[in-house]
């Protein structure tokens, strides 16, 4: 029996030392895993900062396209009224020129001709 129990002890101290070195080799592959998730961090960290860059880049490149569109678009507009501001003044000037009024007496209901030509203009 007491041979048996030596031989049993052999496989336990065997087994111990097979389980020490696994531990050993796990705690070496942890550590290699921990620097490894340490970095991928960093690199993810980095990442995102460039992504953020960028998408601010972005979207400033995008308001300044707009701004753009929508200051020719309003410089269009701009340009249309003034024409028209335009045509009515020199309508006016004609009406008052032609029909020898005064403007603060104009009433346009009395001219019924320069309401038909005002209309077509407009």
């Amino acid at each position: 029996m007491r041979g048996k129990l030596e031989k049993e002890k052999a496989k336990l101290a065997e087994a111990n030392e097979h389980l020490l070195h696994d531990k050993v080799a796990l705690e070496a592959q942890a550590t290699v895993l921990q620097d490894r998730m340490t970095k991928l961090g960093g690199v993810l960290e980095e990442s995102e900062r460039i992504r953020d860059a960028q998408t601010e880049e972005l979207k400033q490149f995008q308001t300044q396209e707009y701004e753009k569109t929508n200051r020719a678009q309003r410089e269009q507009q701009e340009a249309i009224s003034s024409q028209f501001r335009e045509i009515f003044r020199q309508c006016s000037d004609w009406a008052k020129d032609y029909f020898n009024i005064k403007i603060l007496d104009f009433d346009m209901s009395k001219f019924p001709e320069f309401r038909k030509e005002l209309e077509v203009v407009s």
